[in-house]
C-alpha cells in the first residue's frame, strides 16, 4: 500500500474550522489534510477526518515460524483501518510503531516500541529470559497483555503503561449457534493444540488423567501436529479417539461444535487462542487457571478448572461428564449473554491495537457526539 489510510483524530476544540493546516508534534507524521466531514463509521458521528501517512513496523526479531503469529500478523493486514501494516525481522527505516512480538530477542528497542507479551510471565524455560523480557517492557511506550494476571504480574514489576486484549476469533469461521445438544451417556473431549516433545501442553496431565477417565463415558478428539501419538495413547487405553495432525482453519467451527468440551491441560499459557473460539462456540472449558482461560472461564458456569491434582480432577470430570446432565448444563449457561462479555472477535481485537498505536503518537480518536 502506499501507507495513506484516512481515519478520524480528536483535534482540540478551539482549532475546529473547515479547514485546518495540521502539525503533528512528531515530524515524521505527515498530516496532508483536514476538514470537517460526515462519516459512516462509529454510529454516524461527525468526525474529523485527516489524511495521515504511518506505518506500524511488527518486528519479528528471529526467523522462527509460527502459525499463531502468522494468523495474527494476517488479522492486522484484514483490519487495519488507519495504519500500513509491515512485517521484517529487523526494524524498518521508516517505521513510525515498532510492534515487538520476540522483544527478549532484541538488544535495544526504536522509539514508539509496543510489545505483545504472548507467553506466561511465569514460565521460568531457559530460553525465556524473564529480565530481558522485564527491561525491554519497562522501556517499551506501552505493552500489551492478552490477560490481566499478565498486566498484575507487570505492574508488580513497577511496567504499568500496559492495556488488555485478548486474542479474538474468526467471524467468518465461529457463528453463534443454538444449542442443539443434549444430555448424552458418552461426553466427546477435545484437545486442540500442537504436541511439545517438551511436554509443554500439559500432556503429563493429561495422561494422568486418562488413567482415572472411564472410556464409557469418555470419547476424545485431538487436533494438532504429533497428536496421533496421544490418540493411540488413549486408544491402548480403551478410549474411541479421533486425530487429525492438518485440519483447515475454515472447518474448526464445525468441529467445535462436535465436542462437549475443550481441555486444556496446559500449566503456563499466555492465551491460548482456543479460548474465544470456544466461548463463542459455547463448547464449555476445562482447563488450568492460566492465561486467558483465568478470564473467559468461570468455574462451575462456563467451564471447570483442573487443580493439577489428577486424582481429584478426574473425579471432578466423572462427576460432570458421567451421565452427560452435568456438561450440558455448562453449555445452557453459555448461551447466557453475560458469559460473553469478556469475548471480542478478531476485528475488535486490532481495532483497540490501532487505539493503542494513537495514544502512542499523540493521536486520539474523536468520540464526538
Amino acid at each position: 500500500g502506499t501507507g495513506q489510510s484516512e481515519y478520524s483524530y480528536f483535534i482540540p476544540e478551539k482549532r475546529k474550522q473547515p479547514e485546518l493546516s495540521l502539525n503533528h508534534p512528531d515530524p515524521g507524521i505527515k498530516i496532508v489534510d483536514a476538514r470537517l466531514n460526515r462519516m459512516p463509521i462509529w454510529g454516524g458521528r461527525v468526525l474529523l477526518r485527516v489524511l495521515i501517512e504511518v506505518k506500524v513496523n511488527h518486528v519479528m526479531s528471529g526467523n522462527i515460524y509460527s502459525v499463531i503469529f502468522e494468523d495474527i500478523l494476517n488479522y492486522f493486514q484484514i483490519y487495519s483501518k488507519i495504519f500500513e501494516q509491515v512485517t521484517s525481522l529487523t526494524p524498518v527505516l521508516d517505521g513510525d510503531i515498532f510492534h515487538y512480538h520476540r522483544i527478549h530477542l532484541e538488544r535495544g528497542l526504536r522509539k514508539n516500541a509496543v510489545a505483545t507479551v504472548h507467553h506466561d510471565l511465569r514460565n521460568t524455560e531457559k530460553w525465556l529470559n524473564q529480565e530481558k523480557f522485564l527491561t525491554h517492557y519497562a522501556r517499551c511506550a506501552h505493552v500489551v497483555c492478552l490477560n490481566y494476571t499478565q498486566q498484575k504480574q507487570l505492574a508488580e514489576r513497577g511496567i504499568k503503561h500496559t492495556s488488555v486484549i485478548p486474542h479474538g476469533y474468526n467471524e467468518d469461521v465461529f457463528k453463534a449457534h443454538p444449542l442443539t445438544k443434549v444430555p448424552k451417556k458418552r461426553s466427546t473431549i477435545g484437545v486442540l493444540s500442537k504436541r511439545y516433545g517438551r511436554k509443554f501442553k500439559g500432556e503429563a496431565h493429561l495422561y494422568e488423567l486418562m488413567k482415572r477417565l472411564d472410556p464409557d463415558f469418555v470419547d476424545w478428539v485431538f487436533v494438532g501436529k504429533a497428536r496421533t501419538e496421544d490418540a493411540l495413547h488413549a486408544e491402548r487405553l480403551g478410549f474411541s479417539a479421533r486425530v487429525y495432525e492438518r485440519l483447515p482453519y475454515r472447518v474448526f467451527g464445525a468441529l467445535y461444535q462436535q465436542l462437549d468440551a475443550l481441555l486444556i491441560c496446559s500449566s503456563y499459557e499466555g492465551g491460548p487462542a482456543s479460548v474465544p473460539e470456544a466461548i463463542k462456540s459455547g463448547t464449555p472449558i476445562i482447563g488450568m487457571p492460566v492465561g486467558m482461560v483465568a478470564d473467559a472461564v468461570r468455574d462451575g458456569v462456563n467451564g471447570v478448572y483442573l487443580t493439577g491434582d489428577a486424582n481429584k480432577d478426574a473425579e471432578v470430570l466423572m462427576k460432570l461428564l458421567g451421565d452427560g446432565k452435568g456438561i450440558y448444563q455448562l453449555q445452557k449457561n453459555m448461551l447466557s449473554p453475560n458469559e460473553n462479555t469478556w469475548l471480542i472477535s478478531w476485528r475488535e481485537c486490532i481495532d483497540r491495537y490501532e487505539k493503542v498505536y494513537c495514544n502512542v503518537l499523540n493521536l486520539e480518536v474523536k468520540a464526538q457526539a
